[in-house]
């Protein structure tokens, strides 16, 4: 089910840093030879690079809404390995990240369920 969802700025800006950091763990996964999840990683970069460059309105489908899901999953490791360090600066920053890309799910999710009431 493909649905319009307000993107607001700062989901947008999450949007473009989380992709930065997926695409870099795809480029790392695939150095070390991890070819399915550095292809995971990507196209989770890739969604992630078309929510942020949509503007205010923005497509999503539910594959879409799982790659964003997937993504805030594989930022809170990148979080807590970074929290566990010590480096609280760059878990903060991917703590909001990650609170901007579960409200974008949450949106997507609870539109859905409106629809399928309907």
């Amino acid at each position: 089910m493909e649905l319009t969802l307000t993107i607001s700025e700062d989901e947008r800006h999450a949007c473009r840093r989380a992709a930065s950091l997926m695409r870099a763990m795809a480029s790392g996964l695939r150095e070390i030879g991890t070819v399915q999840e550095a292809d995971a990683c990507a196209g989770y970069a890739a969604t992630l690079d078309r929510i942020a460059a949509s503007g205010e309105c923005c497509g999503v489908n539910s594959d879409g809404k799982v790659d964003v899901e997937q993504a805030g999953f594989v930022l809170e490791g990148v979080r807590d390995g970074l929290d566990n360090a010590d480096l609280d600066e760059g878990a903060d920053f991917i703590q909001r990240d990650i609170e901007r890309l579960n409200d974008i799910v949450f949106r997507y999710n609870s539109s859905a369920g409106k629809a399928v009431e309907s």
